[in-house]
């Protein structure tokens, strides 16, 4: 009996090919079953009062350890004109994923194991770090149902360093961060275009791939990440590093995952 795989499009990713996402998946994981589906709140008909209540909730207001926000009425009008307006670009807030994803699973009324489910986002979302206390945007929320933020991985992974050292040498100039901008749609871009991603980057569809197969994997074996950059498992926390284990790698699978996805099809 094949595992249903759900995995919910909130349509922000213009990059994201839904047809090729599924034959990729099913190529790389025989046993799965994998369908795309609308946004969340729309396939499990979640009034847009209560899904607007939920993100102000879950919004990252300041760096500190908290449970959930109090959100102020115009936080959740905020929220509810974003839901009207439809597909929308990102405006840099921050949710903290793991309240998300609880709240997701609630309203959605979550419960079999069974299936994997699977959220597809532009919003960003992030993580408390109790080491260093502050949130931190993540690309992936494992669980169910697992969260993944097309603008994390933009954002999350940090850049080639050449990147920072160039965008601090000029942004203290005057006018440097306009000028910086500039560059980074031609010069920077063309340098190190083959070790980060960029907006409306093609390479997107094969990091999601990756991605769906962790969340996939995650649910199924209870292993989240595998330490070998040459496997799709691999937590990425540079952009050269994901682009490496997501797309440039040709193996798909370390040894032992290789052999743990062939025991799941036999």
């Amino acid at each position: 009996m094949k595992t249903s795989v759900c995995i919910y499009d909130e349509g922000t990713c213009p990059e994201l090919d839904c047809g090729a996402l599924c034959a990729e998946l099913q190529v790389l994981l025989p046993w799965v079953e994998p369908k795309v589906l609308r946004a969340w709140h729309n396939e499990f008909g979640v009034d847009r009062n209560a899904v607007a209540e939920t993100m102000a909730r879950s919004k990252v207001v300041q760096d500190i350890a908290v449970t959930e926000n109090e959100p102020l009425p115009g936080e959740v009008t905020y929220e509810l004109r974003q839901l009207e307006k439809g597909p929308s670009s990102i405006v840099g807030l921050v949710y903290n994923g793991f309240l998300l994803q609880a709240k997701i699973r609630s309203l959605c009324q979550i419960r079999s194991m069974r299936a994997v489910h699977i959220v597809i986002t532009n919003q960003l979302l992030g993580t408390y770090d109790e080491q260093d206390r502050r949130y931190h945007l993540r690309t992936i929320i494992l669980g169910n149902p697992s969260l993944i933020s097309t603008t994390g991985l933009r954002e999350a992974p940090a850049k080639p360093k050449e990147f920072y050292l160039l965008k601090r040498g000029i942004s203290i100039l005057p006018g440097g961060q306009q000028y910086f901008d500039q560059m980074m749609q031609h010069d920077v871009t063309e340098q190190l275009r083959h070790r980060m991603l960029l907006p409306q980057d093609s390479r997107i569809n094969a990091v999601l791939v990756g991605m769906c197969t962790q969340a996939i994997m995650y649910q199924v074996t209870g292993e989240a990440f595998c330490p070998d950059v040459h496997c799709l498992l691999y937590n990425a926390h540079w952009q050269e590093e994901l682009i490496q284990a997501m797309v440039e790698n040709e193996e798909k699978f370390c040894v032992r995952h290789g052999r743990m996805v062939e025991d799941l099809s036999s």
